[in-house]
């Protein structure tokens, strides 16, 4: 098996103050956002991204006012945050290919870098099929082939790709798609690191 120096997007856990969260969305908010030829289309966007931190912030009342309900309450808010900043540093990692340079650029935290083997698993798809609304659709994965992790582009008039998705599990909604066909680009990861790339066609009503 190939071997390649890699690295990580560090986030934080749940039980990280409020703070850290912040600080972090400030910083991916302007590494993104002040990189706009590098990071053309983030998702999600950033504006979800300010909006959920927000969202955070709001949900964080001070201790002496704190009480079981308003610290659920904030543990919701942090889940939420940190399942985009999930979907967006996947996204980094997919425009950076390998490039560190690129990805710090995001004002995302990275690891030191590592030499691992790169991945080889085989995963294939079982099927694809119109979502209940307009611009949907389903894929069904038959095999994950051992990655952990998968990003969906979708190509472009101009034949460019953009991501669109990122997910873990073997069943999954495409959202956003024009009625018709849609050529898409399926990309395994372990530990950040892509492996198997599969295209395939997608139709959506």
């Amino acid at each position: 098996m190939a071997q390649k120096t890699i690295f990580t997007i560090l986030l934080p856990t749940l039980s990280r103050p409020v703070k850290e969260f912040e600080d972090l969305c400030d910083e991916v908010d302007a590494g993104i956002g002040g990189n706009p030829l590098v990071f053309v289309t983030p998702s999600p966007t950033l504006l979800a991204l300010k909006a959920a931190r927000d969202a955070m912030v709001v949900a964080d009342v001070a201790d002496n006012l704190a009480n079981d309900a308003s610290r659920i309450v904030l543990k919701e808010r942090k889940e939420e945050l940190l399942e985009l900043l999930r979907q967006l540093a996947a996204y980094v990692i997919g425009v950076a290919k390998g490039n560190r340079y690129i990805a710090a650029l995001s004002g995302f935290k990275l690891s030191k870098e590592e030499t691992t083997p790169k991945p080889t698993g085989s995963f294939s798809i079982k099927d694809t099929k119109p979502g209940t609304s307009d611009g949907e659709a389903i894929v069904r994965l038959a095999s994950r082939g051992g990655y952990t992790m998968f990003t969906v582009e979708k190509k472009m008039p101009s034949g460019d790709w953009v991501m669109i998705k990122a997910f873990q599990l073997k069943v999954f909604t495409l959202t956003g798609l024009q009625s018709g066909s849609t050529n898409i680009r399926i990309t395994g990861y372990k530990s950040d690191e892509p492996g198997m790339v599969l295209e395939t066609v997608v139709k959506a009503v």
